[in-house]
């Protein structure tokens, strides 16, 4: 056997499974972990449910990047074309079987059960990897098909928020697929105990670990010049995609009082709007409160630190998270913080030390806002503070694979 063969057997085979590459906490810490594995020991496949994403062009050159096979078709769009799809991409007893699961699903609105069976009517992935990692939210189709689908020794899935703020039936049956996997990974200790409440039965597999963050990056990219940020008044950042998970709506609120008080600033946001009927919504709202001045939307970007560099203080009004990574990213850039007491808050910021947490509510953001923008000795303090922190960005996915393969963590 020549050293190429033997080469060829030692690499380990990884496949990642995603919704799309787009603009998010959840897609770009994903980007940050494959850039640390190293690429003449792994091989690494990422397929996703949609071949499509702003963050596609960031993966590394030796990442294999595969669109999975009827996946989007069948859960995505109107009920008639996915079930053409179906009989005719999957053949008459599928689709009978679809037709069935959907009436079901309509009736007792059981998504465990219904995504299943509609993975089952989508081919296997004929081939085995010795890692196979669900990276996306706990609701999303793709736990049920990396479940199904796609052989591998070790089975790792990633949940990205805290459960515990699902609704009714959001997750109903989801235990059954989760229960397939080794290892169940949270981002945060706050929803690995939700987790672990929800799911008794699942706190063996259930562990916590942090996003991997590349710190010199990010500070690097903050360097680069920023004009759309007015220097001569308090800039306010939300730096997030548009939906009712990231609360938005609220600043309209609170603007509305920080005016009334006398405050100027400007509140600039940032992100992708994920949920369009949200993003009208909010902009409509902004300007039949006449707030044209102060909210302003600067867009999409692939380099947001940039404007968290040159904000003077950043704002996470999300109604839950699993660990909101841009908090992490504007404390890296010693930003003053106030983020609502979500899940995974009280682990990243030390409330009054190095940053504010605030309840989901108008008063409570705006009260602790006016201060902070009125009182610059203490936001010099939470900065000072956060200067003295040490971030630590030497981990990387090898020592995750070495962690998540003991049996007991």
């Amino acid at each position: 056997m020549n050293e190429n063969q033997n080469k060829a057997e030692n690499i380990q085979k990884i496949a990642f499974v995603s919704e799309g590459a787009y603009r998010g906490g959840v897609e770009r810490t994903l980007v940050e972990w494959i850039k640390t594995i190293p690429s003449e020991k792994y091989e690494v496949t990422l397929y996703l449910m949609n071949l499509e994403g702003e963050l596609l062009g960031e993966f590394p050159d030796f990442v294999k990047i595969k669109k999975i096979l009827g996946l989007s078709e069948v859960v995505n769009g109107t009920y008639r074309n996915r079930l053409k799809w179906v009989f005719q991409n999957s053949g008459v007893t599928n689709g009978l079987k679809f037709i069935i699961a959907s009436f079901f699903h309509k009736v007792s609105h059981n998504r465990g059960r219904y995504y299943r069976t509609l993975v089952q009517s989508l081919p296997t992935i004929d081939y085995k990897y010795d890692y196979v990692i669900s990276y996306t939210m706990p609701d999303s189709i793709c736990i049920s098909y990396v479940a199904e689908n796609i052989v591998g020794n070790f089975k790792w899935m990633w949940s990205h928020i805290d459960v515990g703020f699902y609704k009714e039936h959001e997750l109903d049956s989801m235990e059954m697929e989760y229960e397939k996997f080794d290892k169940i990974i949270n981002v945060s200790m706050a929803a690995k105990k939700t987790f672990d409440l929800k799911y008794p039965q699942l706190a063996q597999k259930s562990v916590m670990i942090r996003n991997h963050l590349d710190i010199q990056n990010i500070i690097k990219l903050s360097l680069e010049s920023c004009n759309e940020i007015d220097k001569n008044i308090t800039s306010l950042l939300t730096v997030a995609r548009f939906t009712y998970q990231k609360g938005q709506d609220i600043a309209i609120e609170v603007a509305k009082k920080l005016v009334m008080h006398g405050i100027r600033f400007k509140w600039y946001f940032i992100g992708p709007k994920a949920d369009n009927g949200y993003f009208i919504s909010f902009f409509n709202a902004v300007k039949q409160a006449h707030l044209e001045e102060n909210i302003i939307y600067l867009g999409e970007t692939d380099n947001p630190y940039k404007y968290m560099k040159n904000c003077d203080i950043y704002i996470q009004p999300s109604r839950f998270e699993g660990y909101c990574t841009t908090v992490t990213e504007a404390k890296i850039l010693n930003k003053p913080v106030i983020m609502t007491d979500v899940a995974g808050a009280r682990e990243q910021i030390r409330d009054g030390v190095d940053g504010i947490i605030v309840s989901f509510s108008v008063e409570d953001i705006e009260n602790k806002l006016r201060k902070i923008i009125t009182d610059k000795t203490f936001r010099m303090i939470l900065s000072d503070n956060l200067k003295k922190h040490l971030y630590n960005s030497d981990q990387n996915f090898e020592d995750i694979i070495s962690i998540l393969k003991k049996r007991d963590i």
